[in-house]
């Protein structure tokens, strides 16, 4: 086998202005290639020796401030009168050679650049040249702005390894086992603002125009009778959404149960992203209704988001969002949606009590009768673990469910555990054999909203069960007949990875059992999943935190890329593995 070729990447900008982003560039490119720099000196002179660099190279990354830079003389070989990084840039287009690809990143004026080094300002003679320089570099490829380091960090990572992995993949003739790209197709932007059509126009044209790859728009409608559906659909393109609330839309969500139903929109933001969102422009906290009082509000000035100053308030409010949630970035993020399928203490002390109905909902005597049996089985051995259960181990939330027992952690703490361990996995893991640089995002699903369908909301559920989701299962839940005529829905297909979790010592019930005709696993796809299947996606009557935890950090990045291409393939998570062994 052949040496691998080096991706040989020309960094090209002016000095004295941009310092320390080309410091930051020469530290994020030389991670994934060999980098060549403007402003050589040799016998060559720098018009030759700098413009042979580019033609040698792989890729072309310019950074641009706003400042021409040095132009060298007519009898150096520029009689055009051009700036060296002018002639860098134009240096990617040469006849009879294939064109050499660029990324190019502009510092705007509204990042702080000192005026000594903004050409409209102090340097009249090359401010024209500039400015045609920029509308170059923004209308003949994708230019990428950026505000800071930290911004222009994380676009350089996403850009420039995506262009690496393109060229060694070109160069080997062959893709990568499991995709090679770092641009993915369901990567989450950072922030989306819902807006509402009719009445916000302008200021979703306005972030469209100016939100760049930070923050965008969706519309909203307080007449769509799938709001919830919609919202939800949305999320799962972003990081963080908010609503965008004006004087004009305020007003058309006031009316009849549209206060009641944005609550909900409000609940459900803070179930996926960890908290609830307004902006409002023109509008005061006071004149918002009270089911509303649970979001953080940003208010902004009317008009802000639709006169002259609109790029300057978009760039301001992103930055604002980002104070309230530090996480949000343009690196590769992608979710993970799950859901808690789980008693809460109420029915669980239902299904307790001998003199109850709990069961009175199965069809047929026989019914009732076998699932009480499984239940008093499935009881005693949960009391054996536990002499507080169920008050110990339900809450009044299914995913505050504590799976083994008052002392472990919720359902939910495992599952965002698991996803904060395969985030931290390092270089050369086989978590990163799958994410690369990506890292999942946890979104938690609500059975609730399936069970009770407002505005849209069982259609999210069922979504997200069709694309790819993680289901939580206590068995316990398989015996109310409620819940089991929702995870019977929902267990389906091959999609979704499954996982049943029994707190007891699996003595108390053999896996013959489980998986005979008349088991209560019985649902959906469960058993012929894990029995025929033997599909790595699905895992029945896991008694330990720790298998658990294991079974989550190998299946979870194996669902998400494979959710990437909408197609199901049991196989390849033992693909891997047998490559990894």
């Amino acid at each position: 086998m052949g040496a691998r070729k080096e991706f040989v990447v020309y960094l090209s900008s002016t000095l004295a202005d941009l310092e320390a982003e080309r410091e930051l560039a020469l530290k994020v490119i030389a991670e994934v290639g060999v980098v060549r720099t403007s402003y050589r000196a040799d016998e060559q002179g720098a018009v030759a020796a700098c413009t042979g660099d580019v033609a040698a190279s792989a890729l072309y990354v310019g950074i641009l401030g706003q400042r021409y830079g040095y132009v060298p003389p007519a009898a150096e070989g520029n009689p055009a009168d051009k700036s060296i990084t002018e002639l860098e840039y134009e240096a990617c287009e040469a006849p009879g050679r294939p064109k050499i690809p660029r990324l190019m990143f502009v510092k705007p004026v509204a990042a702080g650049i000192r005026e000594e080094h903004v050409d409209a300002l102090s340097r009249p003679e090359t401010a024209l040249r500039m400015k045609a320089f920029l509308a170059r570099a923004n209308s003949e490829q994708i230019a990428y702005p950026f505000r800071n380091l930290d911004d222009l960090r994380a676009e350089l990572r996403i850009r420039v390894r995506e262009q690496a992995d393109r060229f060694h993949r070109a160069e080997s003739g062959e893709r990568t086992m499991f995709g090679g790209g770092e641009v993915w197709k369901r990567q989450l932007a950072p922030v989306l603002l819902a807006c509402v059509p009719g009445t916000d126009e302008t200021r979703r044209s306005a972030l469209a125009q100016h939100g760049g790859a930070r923050i965008g728009a969706f519309e909203l409608s307080p007449d769509d009778t799938k709001y919830l559906a919609t919202l939800d659909a949305a999320l799962g393109r972003c990081q963080l959404a908010a609503l965008l609330v004006t004087p004009a839309s305020l007003t058309r969500l006031h009316n009849g149960v549209r206060p009641e139903m944005v609550g909900a929109a409000l609940a459900m933001l803070r179930d996926r992203c960890g908290q609830a969102v307004i902006v409002a422009e023109g509008v005061g906290a006071a004149e918002l209704p009270p089911q509303w009082a649970q979001a953080t509000l940003v208010e902004l000035p009317a008009g802000a988001l639709a006169g002259a100053e609109a790029a300057g308030t978009i760039a301001a409010l992103y930055d604002r969002l980002r104070a309230l949630e530090d996480r949000l970035t343009l690196e590769p993020r992608l979710a993970l949606p799950y859901v808690v399928i789980a008693p809460t203490l109420h029915q669980a002390l239902t299904l307790s009590d001998p003199a109850g109905d709990a069961f009175a909902a199965f069809k047929s005597a026989a019914a009732r009768t076998l699932r009480r049996g499984e239940f008093d089985r499935i009881a005693a051995a949960s009391r054996r673990l536990d002499q507080g259960w169920p008050g110990d181990v339900y809450g009044a939330q299914r995913h505050e469910w504590k799976c083994f027992g008052a002392a472990s952690p919720s359902a939910d703490e495992i599952v965002r555990r698991a996803i904060s361990r395969i985030n931290d996995a390092p270089s050369g893991a086989r978590e990163r054999r799958f994410l690369k640089t990506a890292r999942l995002i946890p979104r938690r699903y609500r059975l609730d909203e399936y069970l009770r369908d407002r505005w849209g909301s069982r259609a999210a559920i069922e979504a997200v069960r069709d694309g790819g989701c993680l289901f939580v299962v206590d068995e316990l839940a398989l015996l109310h007949p409620e819940l089991r005529e929702a995870a019977d829905a929902l267990l389906t297909g091959a999609r979704s990875a499954v996982v049943a979790v029994s707190p007891c010592d699996p003595a108390h019930t053999r896996i013959d059992e489980l998986l005979e005709e008349l088991s209560f696993l019985r649902v959906g796809t469960l058993v012929s999943r894990f029995k025929t299947d033997l599909d790595p996606r699905c895992e029945i009557a896991l008694n330990s935190i720790d298998r658990v935890d294991r079974w989550l950090r190998t299946t979870l990045p194996e669902l998400v890329a494979s959710a990437e291409d909408q197609e199901s393939d049991p196989g390849l998570l033992q693909r891997m593995l047998k490559e990894l062994a």
